[in-house]
């Protein structure tokens, strides 16, 4: 039991830090995202995915890690969201209804901007708290 204990949290090793959030890949709750950037040699960067997603929705930024985000990346990370059970929050689907034009679908995207930026907030203050209390204290 202890060994599929440690299987099933493998990030748990990893040094990284979260190019998008600065946060150590291997204190997430969750899995991170591989997230790959193209070129002569692809490279993948293990980040924070919620905080990517919350991130770029209530930024509406779609750049991470140096890049544009493509739509492929987007149906990963509205996947990794799901599976990792993170939140109603999915890229590509407020991306098509803010690309819809009406006032309805505007009013969605507009509360769902709101609340990725209250949930970021939470994550910031969530992961400033425990890396604050990584610090070795020291008792005289």
């Amino acid at each position: 039991a202890a060994v599929s204990a440690s299987r099933s949290r493998w990030w748990d090793m990893l040094q990284d830090l979260c190019p998008i959030s600065n946060f150590p890949v291997g204190l997430l709750p969750y899995p991170p995202f591989k997230l790959s950037t193209p070129g002569l040699k692809e490279r993948v960067s293990f980040v924070d995915g919620g905080y990517l997603v919350v991130k770029v929705l209530a930024h509406w930024d779609f750049s991470a890690a140096g890049r544009t985000l493509t739509e492929d990346d987007m149906k990963k990370l509205d996947a990794y969201m799901k599976r990792c059970k993170l939140g109603n929050f999915r890229l590509l689907h407020t991306l098509q209804l803010s690309r819809l034009g009406t006032a309805g679908a505007a009013r969605e995207v507009a509360k769902m901007r709101q609340t990725a930026a209250a949930k970021l907030n939470r994550i910031q203050r969530v992961q400033l708290a425990r890396t604050t209390c990584r610090t070795p204290v020291v008792h005289c």
